[in-house]
C-alpha cells in the first residue's frame, strides 16, 4: 500500500517541525527519512503513524484518508529505537501482545496466535527463544523481537524510528543486511528514520533528505550521493570540499582553473559561487587542466589513503581520497601535486552573514 502526504505542516510553539512537506511513498518500497536532529524526520514518521497530528495537510494510505483513522485503524507496525519491549513478558508473549489486545470480535483463537508467534520467530531467526525474557537477550535479539511484534498484527505499513541507534557498529551492520532481506521477503511498504547516511544509502530504495522541516531531495541512494540537489545535501551526505569561485557565461573559475558549468538555479548572471567536490572525485594528474597544490598531510585508513593539500595561489585546502596503492611515499607532506576534479557541483554562494 502506498502512502501520500500532501502539504503537511506541524509546529511546536514557534518551531516548525514540518514545513509544507509533500511525499509519495511507493507501494512495497523501503524509504529512508534521513537528516540531522531537528530536521523533522521523526515528526513525519509519527504523523504517518497517527501518534502526532499535522496542523495542516493531507495523509492518504492508498485511496483512504488516513488522517481520519485512529492509530489502531491505520494498522501500522511501529518499531522504536529502544525496543519498548515488556520486560515482564516472555519473547512469545511480547510478539503476541498486539493480537491478544484486539477487540473480542477480532481476536484470534489461542492456537492461531501461537502459530503466528512461531512463524514470526522463524522469520526473524529467533527459533527456540519463545520462553526467554528481554533481559536474557542481546540488543540485536531484542530489536528482532520488537520487529516481530510489529509484524504480528499483519500491518499495512511498517515504520521504524532509528531502529539500530542503540546497537554497536558490528551488530548494526549485521542487522542492516538482515532487515533488507526481510523487507524483500515481506514486500511491506516500509519507512525508516535515521541520521546515519551509511545506513540510509545501504538499505533504502529511495532516500528523502530533510532539513529544517523541509525535504531537500528525494532520490535513489546513488543519485543523492552522485548528484546532490543542494549545498546541504552535498555536505550532509558524504564528505565534500567547498571552494569559492566565479561563474560567468557557462564556466566557473576556481583558483585560476576554469571549468565548464551550468548556471546555478539561483544565479542568472555572473556572480560568486561555490564549487563542491568530493574527496574521491579529485584525481592526481600529470598534465592537462588542474590545480597545482602542495601535500600537507597523508593519512592511511584501511584500503584508502586521504591526502590534505593546499592549492597554490591562495585557493584554499582540499582533501582527496585514493586507493592505498596510489598514495605511497611519493605523496608525503611537502610533495607538489596536480589535482583535477572529475565530478563537481556549483551553487550560488551563500550571502554573507
Amino acid at each position: 500500500m502506498g502512502i501520500r502526504i500532501e502539504h503537511a505542516s506541524k509546529r511546536f510553539g514557534e518551531f516548525a517541525a514540518l514545513d509544507d512537506v509533500s511525499l509519495n511513498v511507493r507501494q512495497g518500497e523501503l524509504l529512508a527519512l534521513l537528516g540531522p536532529s531537528g530536521s523533522g524526520k521523526t515528526t513525519l514518521l509519527r504523523v504517518i503513524a497517527g501518534l502526532e497530528h499535522a496542523d495542516s495537510g493531507a495523509l492518504w494510505f492508498g485511496d483512504e484518508d488516513a488522517a481520519r483513522l485512529s492509530v489502531q485503524a491505520r494498522r501500522v507496525g511501529f518499531v522504536f529505537q529502544h525496543y519498548a519491549l515488556f520486560r515482564h513478558l516472555s519473547v512469545g508473549e511480547n510478539i503476541a501482545f498486539g493480537l491478544r489486545v484486539r477487540r473480542r470480535q477480532d481476536r484470534w483463537p489461542d492456537s492461531r496466535i501461537q502459530a503466528r508467534v512461531r512463524e514470526l520467530l522463524a522469520l526473524v531467526q529467533l527459533e527456540g527463544l519463545q520462553s526467554r525474557y528481554p533481559a536474557q537477550l542481546s540488543g540485536g535479539q531484542r530489536q528482532r523481537v520488537a520487529l516481530a511484534r510489529a509484524l504480528a498484527i499483519e500491518p499495512r505499513v511498517l515504520l521504524l524510528d532509528e531502529p539500530f541507534g542503540a546497537l554497536d557498529a558490528q551488530v548494526r551492520r549485521d542487522l542492516r543486511r538482515w532487515l533488507r532481506e526481510l523487507h524483500d521477503q515481506t514486500g511491506l511498504t516500509t519507512v525508516f528514520v535515521t541520521h546515519d547516511q551509511e545506513e540510509a544509502l545501504e538499505l533504502a530504495d529511495r532516500v528523502a533528505i530533510l532539513n529544517r522541516g523541509r525535504i531537500e531531495q528525494l532520490a535513489s541512494p546513488a543519485e543523492a550521493y552522485d548528484r546532490p540537489a543542494s549545498p546541504f545535501v552535498y555536505s550532509f551526505v558524504g564528505a565534500v570540499n567547498r571552494l569559492p569561485g566565479q561563474w560567468r557565461e557557462g564556466r566557473v573559475q576556481v583558483a585560476e582553473l576554469e571549468l565548464p558549468a551550468a548556471a546555478p538555479s539561483s544565479l542568472d548572471a555572473a556572480g560568486q559561487v561555490e564549487l563542491y567536490v568530493r574527496p574521491e572525485d579529485l584525481q592526481l594528474v600529470r598534465e592537462g587542466p588542474g590545480w597545482q597544490a602542495t601535500v600537507l598531510a597523508t593519512q592511511r585508513s584501511g584500503p584508502r589513503v586521504r591526502l590534505r593539500a593546499r592549492l597554490d595561489g591562495g585557493g584554499g585546502e582540499v582533501e582527496l581520497e585514493l586507493p592505498a596503492g596510489q598514495g605511497g611515499p611519493q605523496h608525503e607532506a611537502g610533495t607538489a601535486v596536480r589535482l583535477a576534479p572529475v565530478r563537481f557541483g556549483v551553487f550560488a554562494a551563500a550571502p554573507a552573514a
